[in-house]
Formats: structure tokens, sequence, C-alpha cells
């Protein structure tokens, strides 16, 4: 018997205005030429752009307005590094930025679609300077609200603060909500202040904050590997319950990528949710997705890591968090996580008129190719290259922490840097190509004199070739062999 396994488990520049007229007497017209140079000297000196900036401190206060399906909302956020003149932050479409203010110079901004423009004068020479923006709307993702009459979730995919590629930030909320709501955020709950606002702080920097809230939500606290636990959810979803499906893969992930980076983890169950949310320490999981076991676990806590501790510069940094996922349960003898095999079947049944190369993914792709073909995808990169050579990548990658978003094209580099193996090959066949492999197998048997029998295996694939590393597995009577198979022709 035999099995062929095939389971892949901006440079700104500016000109200020001289208003000084250049005529009549060098007297009268060298304070508007210095002005004109003075002016003039960005356009081959100031380089910085966003990507020289980063948010090191967010003091955020929100009032959820249920009713209407509304939040108001003032951002304090502190800038550190070098700038521009015009700053922009990135904001969910909903929202709309009505006022701003600065600590020191001046400040305006302007906003189109999910882009709000902020003109900072003098701009940023590295310092620190703080920037205030209030704002108002209904935020929505997925062509869902993210706050009804049943509660409110936000998390970091949402945008639901201004925020840039760069942000390693200390952080402080302020959640006002309804009289009785339960309030569970990113960070430590602080002592409450006025009745229905809830405060929460962030010691250790994050890339995002997370809230969920709702009036039927019930908290409970428990601890896994020194790390509290806090839960909100129904009456059957209780922390002390859920501590033992999170612990092992807690302590597991950080040992293998890297030390947990947040100060716990604050999960929730919110009625109504389609997609899971993460943020700085914070899941917001559907109240109807069961969690029965350790894989399960494991799949939740990878994205804290490969997502909101490491960033990417688009969704195929999810498809890495589920490889790793996989690469847990399969490690502990927990078979596949059961999202993670449910998408990877979607996958195989979806329509191709939907079906998106990782690499031109965005939010608005099926889970079904970001973490169900992408988790195949990661797999197909460690067997091509090998698992040292993806270890010591993936731990270069880890050492990189919450600096900026790592792009896809860097990354293949890094990989494909100090092996002969085809990895750029397997990267271009995974992640810009749509669909799969179509493979066809052909076995023979024949005895031998020795009473034993010899097999010749013959894999051929149909369409344009892939290249593949691929594990076959024979089984014999009481004996178990493995073969790697390299191919990349029909």
């Amino acid at each position: 018997m035999i099995f062929i396994v095939f389971d892949c488990g901006g440079r700104f520049r500016y000109l200020l205005q001289v208003r000084e007229p250049m005529a009549r007497s060098w007297n009268r017209s060298w304070p508007a030429l210095l002005a004109l140079l003075l002016a003039l000297a960005p356009f081959s000196n100031i380089q910085a752009s966003d990507d020289d900036l980063t948010v090191v401190g967010m003091d955020v206060t929100v009032e959820l307005r249920p009713e209407q399906g509304l939040i108001s909302e003032t951002a304090r956020l502190t800038l550190q590094g070098s700038s521009g003149p015009v700053v922009r932050f990135r904001l969910n479409r909903g929202l709309q930025v009505e006022r701003s203010r600065a600590g020191s110079g001046s400040i305006r901004h302007s906003q189109t679609g999910d882009t709000v423009s902020v003109t900072l004068i003098p701009p940023l020479q590295d310092e620190q300077r703080t920037i205030t923006l209030e704002l108002a709307g209904r935020p929505r993702a997925h062509g869902d609200d993210r706050v009804n009459g049943n509660g409110a979730v936000l998390g970091g995919v949402d945008h639901w603060i201004p925020t840039l590629p760069r942000t390693a930030a200390v952080a402080r909320r302020e959640v006002v909500a309804p009289p009785h709501w339960v309030v569970l955020a990113s960070g430590e709950p602080q002592p409450a202040g006025k009745a229905g606002t809830h405060r929460f702080r962030s010691r250790r920097p994050v890339r995002s904050l997370g809230l969920a809230a709702g009036p039927a939500l019930v908290r409970t606290d428990a601890s896994i590997a020194r790390t509290p636990l806090r839960v909100a959810g129904s009456g059957d979803q209780v922390a002390e319950e859920l501590a033992p499906l999170f612990s092992d893969p807690l302590t597991w992930l950080s040992g293998t990528v890297a030390p947990y980076p947040f100060e716990g983890v604050n999960l929730a169950f919110v009625p109504g949710l389609e997609r899971t949310v993460h943020a700085g320490g914070f899941i917001a999981v559907p109240a109807d997705r069961p969690v029965n076991g350790k894989a399960d676990g494991g799949e939740l806590l990878s994205p804290l890591w490969f997502g909101e501790y490491l960033a990417g510069d688009g969704p195929w940094m999810d498809g890495l968090a589920a490889w790793q996922a996989v690469t847990y349960a399969l490690d502990r003898g927990q078979g596949m996580p059961a999202r993670i095999g449910s998408l990877r079947d979607r996958y195989l049944s979806m329509s191709q008129n939907r079906d998106v190369a990782i690499r031109r993914a965005d939010r608005e792709t099926p889970e079904a190719v970001v973490r169900g073909k992408g988790s195949a995808a990661w797999e197909m990169v460690r067997a091509a290259c090998g698992n040292r050579h993806f270890r010591d990548r993936l731990d270069e990658l880890a050492a990189t922490g919450l600096g900026g978003p790592v792009r896809l094209e860097d990354l293949r580099s890094r990989f494909a840097a100090g092996t002969s193996e085809p990895v750029e090959a397997v990267f271009e066949d995974w992640f810009d190509r749509t669909g799969l492999p179509a493979l066809t197998t052909e076995l023979n048997t024949v005895p031998t004199s020795r009473d034993e029998w010899r097999t010749d295996l013959s894999i051929r694939q149909q369409g344009k070739p892939y290249t593949l590393a691929l594990e076959v597995v024979f089984h014999g009577a009481g004996q178990i062999h493995r073969e790697t198979v390299r191919i990349d022709r029909e």
C-alpha cells in the first residue's frame, strides 16, 4: 500500500511659498532669496517618509454608541523620528477625522477614502511630537457594522485608530460603553472611573489595539504559563476551563518563535462575529466557534506572533501564522487544527473566479486562500529549502520584532539566499499563481527472488508544472519507508 503525502499541512518634496517680491533692489530681495533657498533644501536633503516615523504612544478615548452603530474617538498619538511635511495615516473608511491639533508647530488634515493626510509644520526632524485627532463615524469591516445593539468588536485590521506602518506603542485606552456592558480590550485592566467607563493600559509596545464589548458578556480570569488569561464570553466560556487549551501552545510558541510579547491574552467570544479578529494581546472569536483542543488554542494564538508582533505588507502573514499553528499541532500529536483543515477543504471546492494569488491578496480575500492554501504554501517553502535553513530564516525574521511590515519580496530573497534549492521557483508557484498542482500517479509492484516486493512509482503533473518536494510514504508489512521526491516538470 502506498500513500503520497501532499499535506502542505515615498519620499516627499515641498516648497514653502515666498511672499516677498524678488525685485527692485538686492536689499529688498535677499531675504526672499534666502527663504527660497531654505525652502528648496528639502528637495535634496530631506528624504524622510512615513517609513522613518514610528508611533510610540497611543492615548485613546472611545465612546461606543450602539443605538446608532457609531463611535466617537479622541486619539492622542506620539510620533518619533523624521517625516516629510505630510504624514499619511490609514483609517477605517466609515470614520471621519473632524479636528486635529499638535503639541507643537501647526497641523492640518484632509481625508480621502481610508487615507488621512496630516500636514505637519515644521516636519519632524529626528524628534518626538504628539498630535491629537478627533474622529467619529460608523466603523465597518467585510460589509458589517462593528458596533451595534448586540455588542462591539474592533481589532487591528479595522484601523479604528489612525495607523502608520511602523507602530510600537505603549498605550492607554478609556472605553465608554452603555451601563451593564462588559468591556475587554488589549492590555491590563485599570481601576474604573465613573460608571460605564473602562480603562486599559499596555505597558509593552503593541502594533494595534482591540476591544470587545456587549451586554451579554461575562468576564472570567485565569493564568496560562504565568501569563494572565482574561475571557469575556457567555457562561459556557470560562477562563479556567479554557486555560489548559492555551497553556501548552503559548509555551511552545514562546520557545520556538519568540517570548510572548504582550502582558496577557485577552480572549472574547463575540455573538454575530464572522471572522476572528486579532490585536496586540487580544483575540475576538465568533461566539459559536468551538475551541476543543490544544490545536485550536495554538491556531488562535499564533497570529499574536505572526501578524501582531511581526507584520507583513499583505495578508500572506496570516498564512505563515496558520502554518506555524499546523506545525505546533503536528509536533504535539494533535492532528490538523480543525479550522485550518476546514479552510483547506473549502479552498479545494472554491470556484476559480474567487481564487486570488496570495501575493495579491487583500483583506477581502477569502480565508480559504490566505490561511487555507497559505498554510500549505509555507510548508512547500520549508520542504524546498529544508528544516534547518527554513528555521534559521524564521529566527532572523522573529529578531526584527515590532519593526515595519516585512515585504514578501524581501522575505523571498532571504529564504532563497544561502541555498542552492529552487526556493525562488517555489515562491513563484505558490504565491504568484492561483490554483494547485494536478498530479497523476502510476504504481507497479514486482515480486523479487527474496520473497519481497520492488515498487516503481511514477508521478506526473498536468498543466504548467510546479517545482515540488513531495513526501512519499510506503506502508508495507510492519514497515514504513519515507522518501522525498522532487519534481519540476510534467
